[in-house]
């Protein structure tokens, strides 16, 4: 033993002296023992371009932010989503990032790693990494120094430093501004394109969903209820097989990353922690919208074929209707529309507007007068309004087209006349200027005190929760349970087992690395271990010099021990 004794001296003077400089991490010490290590299996790099990528519902406007966000034309086709896998803890967001360059400033405890899962780089708290794509390679560096180069790179978050609240890291986001995120990041590129996917849990993903969505301000239980509606949402969207599984818009459901002022929102996502709508033991999809303007509607109607989830059904919502109604009466929301035409002929300007585009031209061609008639020169004695329904699978009342029909006199002669107008003339880019509102998508024609009320409303598609139906029930007293039974038919929020815990490792390396002795833990005597076999009084096995490569350069040196010594003593 003897023997050994100078080379255990002269490694312990090299590991003191290495954890007191960083010029240890950078190669192992000379004379370093050199052991095979096996090789890790490189990563499936497949692409998907995100214009393939399908959102349920992407025709969505967040309900009480970006209110000027044009909406998408509606789909013309649905498919179901498809549910991949049994693990349902994190989801993959990709964030709205253009261009081939971005910044990242890591505001916690990160490693990067590349796509063999090799650490390339421990940066340091606040520190700025610059993330560059070229053809589909991605270049990293900080501080204008280069740090590696290749076809993708991870940023994991790790336990965070002692003393500090948590992690974040930040970056400019196209969309949304400079914004902050918790979670690990992923970046490759397409044709000189970065790429930014947010791996983050998804109960942390929600929290910054929420407030986006219904609004941070809402009451309680309707925060909850978009909870439960948007997590099943989230879930019924993983795809494995592909690069990400949402978008941060109004595509998928408008994601901001971390924002510490929606404590109502997280308050209603831990209230309801891991519920999803179940419906005869299934999961099922929670599309949602910001308003039906008063009625529920299908998928099936929507969107053509079957029903891609079961809990869909036609229904009036009067609370809706009433929501949109007051709120656009009181704060002059978008939500609601509404022209009336008095059944007894009375000059409105809604009135005029029909006399002029639709009454004239039949009164013209009849020979009733001349084509410099206007509305002035029209008399109207009564007024009929009816409606074809539109031919849906699923019944509904909103139109296909007014029927008016027009009694009164012109020139001294009385008519009679009716007129069919398609509904989609009744848009303002049609030039009857009866609604300004380009966004509200449906049109129902009622009577009131002996006028008819041809309404304008829903913004978003209609199918399952309401936003603002969702509010107006909780106003009127009704729990998260029930506004999400009206909506989803049969379905109930129950926990879902395969939503586990975060869990969080401590930076540098994870298990079996640093486990040297194979025991499951790392500490001392792994040190001593390692130190035997680089001193020649121990002869490593493959598993354990597997183990001991903890810096993954193929070879286990001095560097190694250093790593092991510095992660046992909390500064990797």
């Amino acid at each position: 033993m003897k023997s050994y004794m100078h080379k255990y001296i002269a490694l312990f003077l090299a590991l003191t002296a290495a954890l007191c400089g960083a010029s240890a991490l950078a190669a192992p010490a000379p004379g370093a023992l050199s052991l095979p290590v096996p090789a890790l299996p490189a990563a499936s790099d497949g692409a998907l371009d995100p214009m393939d990528y399908y959102a349920a519902h992407q025709d969505e406007d967040p309900v009480f932010r970006d209110m000027d966000t044009p909406q998408a034309a509606p789909e013309k086709a649905y498919t179901a989503p498809v549910l991949l896998g049994t693990d349902h803890t994190y989801v993959r967001v990709l964030l709205s990032v253009t261009g081939n360059l971005r910044d990242v400033t890591l505001n916690g405890c990160y490693s990067l790693r590349d796509a063999a899962g090799v650490v390339r780089a421990l940066p340091a708290y606040n520190s700025v990494y610059r993330f560059t794509a070229s053809g589909a390679t991605v270049s990293v560096s900080c501080d204008g120094a280069p740090v590696a180069t290749g076809a993708r790179f991870t940023l994991r978050e790790h336990l965070p430093f002692h003393g500090t609240s948590g992690n974040s890291f930040s970056l400019y986001n196209t969309a949304y501004g400079a914004r902050s995120y918790t979670g690990d990041l992923i970046l490759y590129a397409r044709n000189d394109a970065l790429y930014c996917v947010n791996r983050v849990y998804i109960e942390d993903y929600l929290c910054g969903v929420i407030g986006n969505e219904i609004g941070d301000l809402s009451p309680e239980e309707s925060l909850k209820a978009q909870a439960v509606a948007a997590r099943s949402y989230a879930i019924k969207n993983l795809s494995p097989s592909a690069e990400y599984d949402l978008l941060d818009t109004s595509a998928s459901q408008v994601y901001k990353g971390v924002c510490a002022s929606d404590v109502h929102s997280a308050a209603a996502v831990a209230a309801t922690a891991k519920q999803v709508l179940y419906k005869d033991g299934v999961i099922i999809t929670g599309l949602y919208s910001s308003s039906n303007g008063g009625e529920k509607d299908t998928s099936r109607n929507r969107w053509g074929g079957n029903p891609a989830w079961s809990g869909e059904s036609v229904a009036m919502d009067m609370p809706d209707l009433v929501y949109s109604i007051n709120y656009a009466s009181q704060q002059g929301s978008s939500y609601y529309e509404q022209v009336l035409l008095p059944s007894n002929g009375a000059k409105t300007a809604a009135t005029d507007v029909l006399i002029t585009r639709s009454l004239l031209p039949l009164l013209v061609s009849g020979g009733y007068c001349s084509p410099a008639a206007t509305a002035a020169d029209v008399t109207l004695s009564a007024l009929i309004v009816g409606y074809v329904p539109q031919s849906k699978l699923d019944a509904v009342t909103y139109i296909e087209s007014l029927v008016v029909r027009y009694q009164g006199y012109s020139s001294g002669r009385a008519f009679d006349l009716t007129d069919t107008i398609p509904y989609a003339s009744l848009y303002v880019s049609q030039g009857w200027g009866l609604f300004s509102n380009g966004s509200l998508n449906q049109y129902w024609v009622g009577v009131n005190n002996g006028s008819y009320v041809l309404r304008h409303a829903r913004r978003g598609h209609g199918i399952g929760l309401s936003q603002i139906g969702a509010r107006q029930r909780a106003l009127n007293g009704e729990g998260y349970a029930s506004i999400l039974s009206f909506y989803y038919d049969g379905a109930q929020p129950l926990r879902n087992a395969a939503i586990g815990e975060k869990t969080l490792r401590a930076r540098g390396f994870d298990l079996p690395k640093g486990d040297v002795d194979e025991n499951g833990l790392v500490n001392v005597a792994d040190i001593v271990l390692l130190c035997r076999g680089l001193a020649g009084d121990h002869t490593l096995s493959a598993a354990q010099a597997a183990n001991a490569d903890v810096d993954d350069n193929g070879s286990v040196g001095i560097a190694d021990a250093v790593r092991i010594c510095r992660f046992i003593a909390g500064m990797l």
